[in-house]
């Protein structure tokens, strides 16, 4: 994390590299589970609200010595599986989890 983030201050150029991987990644992940989002969500979109989130907890982490990153990466899976995943897919992965 700490190596992505210096790379955005050194240059633009291998920052927009860096943010174009991530929300492809994620864009392939939330476009090959769409039918599980949440009605009204575009895989685009969340795959960008993602990757501003986990920007936002690296940022933090650099920043603030005592920000508990691991902490917030766990609330972030929490808050981002309840605003963006259908409650039958959530119901899915809590079963998937617990056997």
């Amino acid at each position: 994390a700490r190596y992505s983030i210096a790379s955005i201050g050194n240059s633009l150029a291998s920052g927009a590299t860096l943010l174009s991987v991530m929300n492809e990644n994620f864009l392939r992940l939330y476009a090959a589970s769409i039918d599980d989002l949440k009605d009204a969500l575009s895989p685009e979109f969340c795959a960008e609200m993602t990757v501003g989130m986990i920007d936002t907890v690296i940022l933090n982490h650099l920043h603030n010595p005592d920000y508990d990153a691991a902490s917030r990466y766990d609330e972030l899976i929490g808050f981002l599986c309840h605003s963006l995943v259908r409650e039958r897919a959530q119901l899915r992965m809590t079963g998937a989890a617990q056997g």
